[in-house]
């Protein structure tokens, strides 16, 4: 739990409903860490479990990372925390490659980008806790970065065994380095992500190349 005294909460506006003034309030405010948010409603954001299964079939991260499927929270998990919500911030950034770079290149610059976008957005998710939103939780972007290799995956290349969702349970993020800034990713959740963040009014294409400029989305439920 956290500490009482470090919440810095005077009040507690997670109990209060927003009006459409405390929203741009809000916005205002958590624009000081990071400009591009826009508020969304929590009956916008859209759960669905084809996105799981994109996780499963195609995704290089799927069991490596406790932030990824099938370590992630299920669909029916994410319904369920979303409906104890109103209000979320999603929270877009670019990338900006450039055309000479080699495909390493492009890749590295992604990851910072990601970096950068998850540091905001766990500052984000501080700031408005200290606020009064004590429900703030914040959701990342991609796979997790924050280790070069995710503990998951040295756990199972050193019993040769593959890591499975029958051998993780509610403590195993306990074995996560970072488990204090570490969070799933809005797809990790089962998000669709592509009509989510236009239903908040953003503009999403699939890109054809690294070296295209990337929309990076995040997201922060707030109350």
């Amino acid at each position: 739990m956290p500490d009482s005294t470090k919440q810095g909460a005077s009040n507690d506006a997670s109990d209060v409903e927003m009006t459409d003034e405390d929203i741009r309030s809000l916005i205002a405010n958590l624009q000081n860490i990071h400009k591009d948010l826009r508020a969304i409603s929590t009956d916008k954001i859209v759960v669905s479990e084809w996105v799981r299964y994109k996780c499963r079939y195609g995704c290089p991260s799927y069991g490596r990372t406790l932030s990824c499927p099938p370590f992630s929270p299920k669909p029916e998990e994410t319904r369920r925390l979303l409906a104890e919500y109103k209000i979320a911030v999603v929270v877009h950034s670019r990338t900006t490659p450039d055309p000479g770079w080699t495909h390493e290149q492009h890749l590295h610059h992604v990851n910072e980008c990601r970096a950068r976008l998850h540091k905001d957005v766990i500052e984000i998710e501080r700031a408005a806790f200290l606020m009064g939103y004590y429900k703030t939780l914040a959701m990342g972007v991609g796979p997790c970065n924050l280790c070069d290799t995710c503990v998951i995956r040295e756990k199972s290349d050193a019993s040769g065994e593959k890591a499975s969702a029958a051998g993780i349970n509610d403590f195993s993020v306990l074995d996560c380095r970072h488990k204090d800034i570490m969070r799933p990713a809005m797809d990790a959740f089962g998000i669709d992500i592509f009509q989510t963040v236009r239903n908040a009014g953003y503009s999403i294409r699939a890109l054809k190349s690294y070296s295209d400029s990337a929309d990076l989305y995040a997201m922060v439920m707030i109350t």
